[in-house]
């Protein structure tokens, strides 16, 4: 993956549907690239997530080949329009994060990077789908 220090090609749409206009380092996965227009550093966890969201819109075009398919877009389109498909995408997402974090990482910092995915999981960027608490348990439960 690339990472360039701008906004995604879908930044208004994704704007609209989220309210993320002023926010500062949020970053977006199109295709194969991580879009981070703030420039912030991406941490290897964070780009371990992104990696899951590249897979996930490439395996949307894995899954239409008897039809043309904007993969990126589409899965944009869909994660926006269905709270349960965004709910499934990060979960496995975060899960990914945190694996690498259990794998990389020591105590302390595995437990401040918990917190702050399961606060981020639980948060406005997603709907509000859950609590923090069942955030936590959600991405814990995949490892």
């Amino acid at each position: 993956m690339i990472v360039k220090n701008e906004r995604p090609p879908n930044y208004e749409q994704i704007a609209a549907a989220f309210n993320i206009k002023g926010r500062y380092g949020i970053i977006f996965t199109y295709g194969s690239t991580i879009y981070n227009p703030d420039g912030e550093p991406v941490s290897p966890d964070l780009f371990a997530h992104e990696e899951v969201h590249e897979r996930q819109q490439r395996d949307i075009l894995a899954l239409s080949l008897n039809r043309p398919t904007n993969g990126p877009a589409e899965w944009w389109d869909r994660y926006i329009a269905d709270p349960e498909f965004r709910l499934d995408q990060e979960v496995e997402a975060y899960r990914a994060q945190y694996k690498f974090a259990q794998e990389n990482y020591g105590r302390d910092q595995r437990r401040a990077l918990l917190k702050h995915i399961s606060k981020a999981l639980a948060g406005p960027m997603y709907g509000y789908l859950m609590s923090p608490d069942e955030a936590r348990r959600t991405i814990q439960r995949g490892q």
